[in-house]
């Protein structure tokens, strides 16, 4: 059955495979930033800063850069000030609704303008300073005039929407396209239109970005567990002893051609062991051309989570 119900919206499929194929196979500075250590990757998209947000338009999965000024950025002091690394600082801005950046009670060290992210600031330094936090409608520049200031002004956000695998520049997720056994299963994002949260695809890819072969699909709510997160981040499978990774579910093509899902059941349905089991899973299965395509165990998650 292909596509299976799967709750895909065609119009928002191909939004979401634009931004992938464009990450891909363009990547476009403009639009992209990827950061590789041997042969494993990260890809994100960047994007502007939104002038108001609201829950659903935080960063879930990567950072923000910040332009660096000396003196007093403008704005409305989010709380009282906190002690922190520079490091610590920026990423907190992007967990606070409507944060454009921070100013540290010192002077400017950084000796003039430049613009930083937090991975510029990883494992290099401990110094903690006086930060506060500044909320306001749009970016403001710093105001010289206030010495002994320095102001971090938030300018682009950089969402994660691939982590995998790379081989010649390309992603390696997939037997066809990988010589020697080298590919390894990767992670995309799939962020429909200006939102910033979005199903996550762990699996088989095309060189493109294109769902093929065996993978799962999670839901958006996924984004809310620390530890699934961390396994997007860090690019290993999400498994746990309460929820298993479907790859271990006792099924295989043979269950289908024999409609022999008894252990299934038994051990995943009965007793709604689903409700931690499948957690956070949509569909496990085949897929082709970016669509479920073959045989697959499809979840359909009711009022109470189950």
């Amino acid at each position: 059955d292909r596509g299976g119900g799967v709750g895909l919206d065609p119009e928002a499929e191909a939004a979401e495979q634009g931004k992938m194929s464009e990450a891909l196979v363009s990547m476009n500075p403009r639009k992209t930033v990827t950061r590789t250590d041997l042969n494993f990757g990260k890809v994100f998209l960047k994007e502007k800063v939104m002038p108001t947000e609201g829950p659903q338009d935080l960063i879930q999965s990567g950072f923000a850069k910040f332009g660096v000024f000396a003196g007093e950025m403008n704005g409305s002091d989010v709380q009282e000030a906190e002690t922190l690394t520079i490091n610590e600082a920026m990423k907190k801005c992007c967990t606070i609704l409507n944060c454009k950046g921070f100013v540290v009670e010192n002077q400017d060290i950084w000796n003039g303008a430049r613009h930083l992210s937090h991975m510029d600031f990883v494992d290099k330094s401990a110094d903690r300073y006086k930060i506060r936090f500044k909320t306001g409608t749009e970016i403001s520049m710093a105001d010289a005039k206030v010495l002994n200031k320095t102001s971090f002004c938030r300018t682009s956000d950089y969402s994660l929407i691939l982590n995998g695998k790379f081989k010649d520049d390309s992603i390696s997720a997939f037997p066809a396209f990988a010589s020697h056994g080298a590919w390894k299963n990767a992670w995309s994002h799939f962020l429909v239109g200006n939102k910033r949260q979005g199903r996550f695809y762990h699996g088989q890819l095309t060189q493109d970005g294109q769902r093929q072969g065996i993978g799962t699909l999670y839901e958006a709510d996924a984004r809310d567990d620390d530890k699934f997160l961390e396994a997007f981040e860090s690019g290993a499978s999400w498994t746990s002893e309460q929820s298993p990774h479907p790859s271990s579910w006792p099924v295989n093509p043979d269950s289908f051609k024999d409609s022999n899902f008894e252990p299934f059941i038994k051990d995943y349905l009965l007793g709604q062991k689903f409700l931690t089991k499948m957690r956070f899973v949509s569909y496990h299965g085949m897929w082709q051309d970016n669509m479920p395509h073959g045989y697959g165990i499809q979840h359909f998650p009711d009022k109470t989570g189950g």
